[in-house]
């Protein structure tokens, strides 16, 4: 007998039918696969919110790895300053600055700035910014096309020297953190992440 056909036969005459019985048909009814499909998006509802904070922690824990890396190599470094090629001294990697008591962005190496920048005017011929005079080995999304270090959210790092502070460090690593904005050294970071603990 066929395996699709109920062993219901009616005979009428010669001549012998077999039906189908409704148990037979096999697929998903237009009800089912619409719990399914709301099942699944419940699901998906409720674990984006949590994915988006993963994601987040994970950006956050990645910086805060390359902030400790560059203020360890830093720390250990003997370079604290630069001759410019105009022959003023400032602190290592902040060359591009006006002036030393302004923190700000930590250089790069200077042949890749555009023209009219204040870094190749000022750096000594030898200069290729903080990666390469610390001899930082970083992965190509920690660097950006002027070669200074970016934190997870494709923003420069930022560098500044004080005298016996940053913990006494003489000087502190930071993010501006997700919102890009930077709080002032010293009060609380609200989302920046430092290389320093705030007092």
């Amino acid at each position: 007998m066929h395996p699709y056909v109920d062993d219901m036969s009616i005979s009428s005459g010669s001549t012998t039918r077999l039906y189908a019985s409704p148990r037979a048909i096999t697929g998903f009814t237009l009800v089912e696969v619409l719990i399914v499909m709301s099942v699944i998006a419940a699901l998906a509802a409720i674990s984006l919110p949590v994915l988006s904070l993963v994601k987040d922690r994970a950006k956050r824990d990645a910086t805060s790895n390359l902030l400790v890396a560059i203020d360890g190599a830093i720390t250990a470094s003997d370079v604290r300053v630069v001759r410019g090629s105009d022959g003023v001294l400032r602190r290592a990697w902040s060359l591009g600055w006006p002036n030393d008591a302004q923190s700000g962005e930590i250089d790069g190496d200077p042949t890749a700035y555009p023209s009219g920048h204040l870094l190749p005017s000022r750096a000594p011929s030898t200069y290729r910014g903080l990666v390469e005079g610390l001899s930082l080995e970083l992965q190509t999304a920690q660097v950006d096309a002027q070669r200074r270090p970016i934190d997870a959210w494709g923003r420069p790092l930022r560098l500044a020297y004080i005298e016996g502070g940053f913990g006494g460090r003489g000087h502190g690593v930071w993010s501006a953190g997700p919102d890009g904005v930077d709080a002032a050294l010293d009060q609380a970071p609200a989302d920046d992440l430092r290389s320093w603990s705030q007092p």
